[in-house]
């Protein structure tokens, strides 16, 4: 569980609201390079940290939905997840590290992130 998400979850009913809840919101995501690829882990619901890596135009995976790959990387879960995620012109491939019986801390997420982006550059390099 995100650490954001444990301070979440021990408030008092009736949860955050406005200022307190963009600021946790903001504070969930995490952004960086690695294998000249752009990373992002994120906190989604009930704190279970997903992992995405931006592919660039001309990526093999660029534009195509996740259930349409006809093979896709190595990843924990396997891919869960192709978009945008909200960001014009870029296109993620990403996972969930929440899986049933096994839910894996945000820093296992940011390791396996950073996997994902090594398969993605090589695949690219390659084809």
């Amino acid at each position: 569980m995100c650490d954001e998400d444990r301070t979440a979850a021990s408030r008092p009913a009736g949860g955050m609201q406005g200022d307190e809840m963009t600021k946790t919101v903001a504070d969930s995501v995490r952004e960086w390079e690695h294998a000249g690829m752009r990373c992002v882990r994120r906190c989604r619901m009930l704190g279970a940290p997903c992992g995405y890596v931006e592919v660039p135009e001309g990526h093999p995976l660029y534009g195509v939905e996740f259930w349409d790959m006809a093979c896709e990387p190595d990843v924990y879960g396997g891919v869960t997840y192709t978009g945008n995620l909200g960001v014009d012109g870029a296109w993620f491939v990403g996972f969930d590290m929440a899986h049933y019986g096994n839910f894996r801390t945000g820093d296992e997420c940011e390791r396996e992130t950073e996997r994902l982006a090594e398969q993605l550059r090589d695949w690219s390099e390659d084809d």
